[in-house]
């Protein structure tokens, strides 16, 4: 086992995703930490500046770490709170302020995440700022009126009673249902709403990791996983056939088609012969039995469909219907994957026959992704930089939301993996008695989240700190690009200039998933 490269390790609730180090990854990882660390940072109230002369009296603290320049004719150092904190300083006898890097006149930034140092972990709010949110939403609606729908019934806000910044949810079907986009965009804007009331003169960057709940495409958004090889398929509006009627002499439409097959095939055409017993979808039986009243809109059980089948059979409904054949016309509809492919030089028009949807494997066993066209239309910078649902709606909100690159739990949310490995180390810690009992259950999360004793803003500053080391040390491997000789184990003038490398080696080489800071920072987490 040892010559195979095989060794025995701890067991972790986890699963192995090698993607730490993957291309698109690391170049996601630089870019986000250049945004976050150079454009961003500067902004936010996170900056010490004292004199020259008073930071060299203070024996605790290193110039290395500072920012040097002039006010006038007095030498001044600019420190980050994390280092006078970490230097053991007391923060309260610093005012905190802007860099002298951020761009003039440029008002006040904060970023977001489930954990960040402005509000802490789930900010609790008082009655009077609960009313003053709520006389701003009166008689407002959702931007995202389809979530508000499906969360709250309808597209109106309501009054707020509590915080917002922590939902908890009693998941399962017979109980409140499971998380999705839906609940995230509703809490999303109660978040938005309730900072702009208490920080009015703040810009605020939320920060997301890549969760099905976060990162949920917009309608008719450009995602080749949406797309066919041909037309007529798809949901990607942006890359539709015109719905005007060409001229007759026009030769416009799909380039694999002869002239007289687009001719022939510019709009829809119904046929005589009909497909009978066509099964219907799983929707169509839950729209028949809804109007039926045999199952309700709010019945959160999931249906399989042989058990609509079968209650829609036992009630006299239909499970198959006739269906008029058709042979769909390319006007107005979606272009598909190879149009879009050849109308951007993307492909050989002459071999077209040879390209398919998805990779195709090589003799050997490997994918190969040459002739795929959804890796071909994909790599392109618009399906790429195509924005999620929650950015257009931040865009709209006037908030900005980044994602944090993928497989990175030691530097998501501002170290919101930390609070979460807290607070479930602490409730591992508990009795099994307190946990037997719903109430019991219940009471034993308030506590193990508690911000009085547990994840208090101390602890969520330490985080968040921790979290912004890793930052800071990805953004100097990708600068600096140092080899693994440049810093070794004995170099410690250099090692202390990086103080978070030997965490990002041991990251790199040992643990490439996301799962749970516990798994990778245990003795951090628990200290």
């Amino acid at each position: 086992m040892k010559q195979l490269g095989m060794k025995y390790a701890n067991h972790k609730k986890s699963y192995y995703v090698d993607g730490h180090e993957r291309e698109d990854v690391v170049t996601s990882r630089k870019l986000f930490c250049k945004r976050y660390l150079v454009d961003l940072e500067p902004r936010c109230l996170r900056w010490i500046q004292i004199t020259k002369e008073k930071a060299s009296e203070l024996q605790s603290l290193s110039m290395d770490f500072g920012h040097e320049y002039m006010e006038g004719d007095i030498k001044m150092v600019e420190f980050h709170e994390d280092y006078i904190d970490k230097a053991g300083m007391d923060l309260t006898q610093f005012e905190k302020k802007q860099s002298v890097r951020a761009p003039p006149n440029s008002p006040p930034l904060e970023f977001i995440g489930q954990d960040d140092r402005l509000t802490g972990f789930g900010r609790e709010m008082s009655t009077d700022e609960l009313q003053k949110v709520n006389e701003q939403r009166l008689n407002k609606t959702y931007w995202d009126g389809e979530a508000a729908l499906e969360v709250l019934k309808s597209t109106s806000k309501p009054p707020l009673t509590a915080s917002p910044f922590v939902r908890k949810l009693l998941i399962g079907i017979n109980n409140e249902g499971y998380w999705n986009s839906n609940h995230m965009a509703v809490q999303f804007e109660d978040v938005v709403d309730c900072l702009k009331v208490l920080y009015p003169s703040h810009e605020f960057v939320f920060l997301f990791d890549h969760s099905q709940g976060h990162n949920r495409k917009r309608k008719g958004a450009l995602d080749v996983n949406n797309m066919n090889v041909s037309f007529g398929v798809g949901d990607t509006q942006r890359m539709n056939w015109s719905n005007e009627e060409p001229p007759e002499e026009s030769t416009e439409g799909p380039f694999n088609l002869s002239v007289q097959e687009r001719h022939k095939r510019r709009s829809t055409q119904l046929l005589d012969e009909h497909v009978n017993n066509k099964p219907k979808t799983k929707k169509e039986l839950t729209t028949d039995l809804q109007r039926e009243g045999i199952i309700s809109k709010e019945d959160r059980r999931g249906y399989t469909v042989k058990e609509m089948q079968k209650l829609a059979g036992d009630h006299g409904i239909a499970i198959s219907k006739s269906e008029q054949k058709k042979i769909t016309g390319w006007v107005g509809e979606p272009k598909g994957l190879l149009q879009v492919a050849r109308e951007r030089g993307l492909i050989d028009h002459n071999n077209h026959h040879l390209y398919s949807a998805n990779p195709k494997k090589n003799p050997d066993g490997k994918l190969n992704d040459e002739k795929s066209l959804r890796s071909i239309v994909g790599q392109c910078t618009d399906f790429q930089n195509e924005l999620t649902h929650l950015q257009v709606m931040a865009n709209e909100l006037k908030v900005q939301v980044m994602f944090t690159p993928k497989f990175h739990a030691e530097m998501a949310g501002e170290g919101i993996e930390y609070s979460w490995g807290f607070a479930k180390g602490s409730y591992r810690r508990k009795p099994l008695q307190k946990k037997r009992k719903r109430v019991d259950f219940e009471d034993l999360v308030d506590e193990c989240t508690n911000v009085e004793t547990e994840l208090t803003k101390a602890r969520i500053r330490k985080f968040s700190a921790r979290a912004r080391a890793y930052l800071c040390t990805y953004h100097y491997l990708a600068t600096a690009e140092p080899t693994s000789a440049a810093i070794k184990d004995n170099d410690q003038e250099k090692k202390q200039k990086v103080p978070m490398m030997d965490e990002i080696e041991r990251l790199m080489k040992k643990f490439k998933t996301h799962r749970c800071a516990f798994d990778f920072d245990r003795g951090f987490v628990m200290d």
